[in-house]
């Protein structure tokens, strides 16, 4: 049965959710280099490699053909026609495939085992590496590999989280000695303990080739991590029949969800209602959440997000939420940078304009593409006539906001200020042609909205004949009418078609979004939320991202 941690691996939790630690581990290489090496990789993996630029990278996966999964990796476009990839676990059953399955193809390999890898995770991960390295991590995309100097000699960096928080793995060829030396004594950095490691592993809804994953017996698709590390937009590859057939058809049986408890729950299969519904596979006390969770593969009739069910386990019943995974996501660096915002607002309204400053230069430094931020730092920096440091805030605003006219007219009110007259009519001149681009934007999208909505208007007569003469059941004519209705801003009259819609197919999770507006706006409060929870849970098990997460923001705006 778990336990709940003990004294140093709590301490050591808590350093990764409000600080920054490291772990260490040995990391594998491998190799793909020669003039076919990207269309036979592309054959081989999970993942589409063929849109990598120099220096970027993914996730992947190798599956066999029925989509059991074989190893887990990230691969890299080191340079022209060489990919590096560092599996995650079974390597050598990897590089085993590879090796053995081109024939014809020109692509060498090459398996080095010698190297390690020393994951850095945290919130002040982001300031230490911009320290320890020059890097911003804001600035970084996931999975890129860039080259750094580090205490003792150099590696390579990767921007990667286990945990949700923010991370990075360093991939040393050596056991990076002076570099973990060097983050004990210069940022007090400790090292994560295995209990820890494996609190946050559950929070965050990480499969383990220890308890989730069987080589060669447990389908991607089940485990939830296809929605990372395949793609469904590229040729042939070796198991993409299966993961494409259920993406497209349907769900698995099985699939890996959270479970959280007020008691330890004990591992293995379990029922629900007296039939067969799943297993535990990983049990720990969350001090996050305050609860007991778990890993668990359980039956697609009982994956309801927030459901509450009843286990049996050897005759004794246990009560359970069902939750999507992650357990525990911390809240993204652009919504923190948007809380900094608004805090540093409230501030200045109460003339607190130095702490207002202090929050709105945080709020950058999270999301360095948050342009009210800089506006409101611009201003108030003025205000208090540090011109010349206004200047250079509005100026890299009119660099990530280059059709912004508002940061030209202050930066010609800040010059003037500091009387240079030929600059402030410079940024004036800029401000006028920018709102007068902006004013013919403007007409020109008047003038497409009425067309849009004489094509609207037509397509929606089209489909008023197929629903009256045809089929009343018709799915795209009820969610095209539907649709249509929503975008006319017409709510109440596309609530009918929008549920036949997810009533006919109850695996649409964009219908279930268009209904979910539709309700809210119609100021059916409680059916959206019921709505969208129910989309988020469909838009999940199927894998479609965007209508997940538009769904996701409106229900938090509820």
């Amino acid at each position: 049965m778990a336990e709940k941690l003990a004294e140093a691996d709590l301490k050591s939790y808590w350093a990764l959710r409000r600080s920054c630690v490291w772990w260490l581990e040995p990391a594998t290489l491998i190799r793909a280099w020669g003039p076919d090496s990207e269309s036979y990789l592309q054959t081989q993996i999970t993942q589409n490699i063929s849109k990598l630029e120099v220096g970027q990278g993914t996730l992947s996966a190798l599956v066999d053909r029925k989509a059991h999964l074989r190893s887990l990796f990230s691969v890299h476009l080191k340079q022209a026609n060489e990919y590096w990839l560092f599996p995650e676990a079974q390597a050598e059953t990897l590089f085993a495939h590879l090796e053995g399955h081109h024939f014809v193809e020109q692509v060498e390999l090459d398996l080095q085992d010698s190297g390690f890898r020393l994951h850095l995770e945290g919130p002040e991960t982001a300031r230490i590496i911009q320290q320890l390295c020059g890097r911003k991590l804001s600035e970084m995309s996931p999975e890129a590999l860039v080259s750094v100097a580090i205490p003792g000699g150099s590696a390579y960096l990767v921007k990667h989280s286990d945990s949700g928080e923010n991370g990075v793995r360093f991939y040393c060829k050596h056991k990076p000695e002076a570099l973990i030396a060097s983050l004990d004594s210069q940022f007090g950095i400790t090292e994560l303990s295995p209990a820890a490691y494996e609190t946050i592993r559950i929070e965050s809804g990480l499969p383990d080739w220890q308890h989730e994953i069987k080589i060669d017996q447990t389908p991607l698709p089940q485990t939830g991590l296809e929605k990372e590390r395949a793609a469904y937009d590229k040729g042939c590859y070796l198991g993409q029949e299966v993961i494409a057939r259920i993406k497209t058809y349907g769900v698995v049986p099985y699939a890996l969800v959270g479970l959280v408890s007020e008691v330890p729950l004990p591992l293995g299969e379990f029922k629900v209602t007296e039939k067969k519904a799943g297993e535990i596979t990983s049990v720990a006390w969350s001090p996050q959440t305050e609860a007991w969770i778990a890993l668990a593969y359980l039956h697609k009739n009982q994956r309801e997000n927030n459901k509450k069910i009843e286990l049996n386990i050897e005759n004794n019943l246990y009560s359970v939420i069902v939750r999507r995974l992650p357990i525990y996501a911390p809240p993204s660096d652009q919504d923190q940078a948007q809380q900094l915002y608004e805090q540093a607002l409230d501030d200045f309204a109460e003339d607190n304009e130095i702490q207002a400053i202090s929050l709105l230069e945080a709020a950058i430094s999270k999301d360095s593409q948050l342009a009210d931020a800089y506006e409101s730092l611009g201003v108030i920096l003025s205000r208090l006539d540090r011109h010349q440091e206004a200047i250079t805030v509005m100026q890299k605003l009119t660099e990530i906001r280059p059709q912004e006219p508002m940061a030209h007219t202050n930066l010609s009110r800040f010059h003037m200020l500091l009387g240079d007259k030929e600059t402030a009519e410079f940024h004036m001149a800029e401000a006028t042609r920018l709102n007068m681009f902006k004013d013919m934007e403007q007409r020109t999208a008047q003038v497409q909205k009425q067309q849009e909505r004489a094509q609207k208007e037509q397509m929606m007569a089209m489909f008023k004949e197929v629903l009256e003469q045809e089929d009343p059941e018709d799915l795209v004519a009820n969610y095209g009418l539907g649709k249509s209705l929503v975008d006319l801003e017409q709510y109440q009259e596309a609530i009918p078609y929008l549920e036949q819609a997810v009533k006919v197919d109850r695996f649409y999770s964009a219908a279930y979004l268009q209904l979910g507006l539709a309700q809210e706006h119609a100021q059916e409060i409680d059916s959206a939320r019921s709505t969208y929870q129910k989309g988020i849970e469909v838009a999940a098990e199927k894998g479609d991202l965007m209508p997940k997460k538009s769904m996701e923001q409106r229900l938090l705006g509820l």
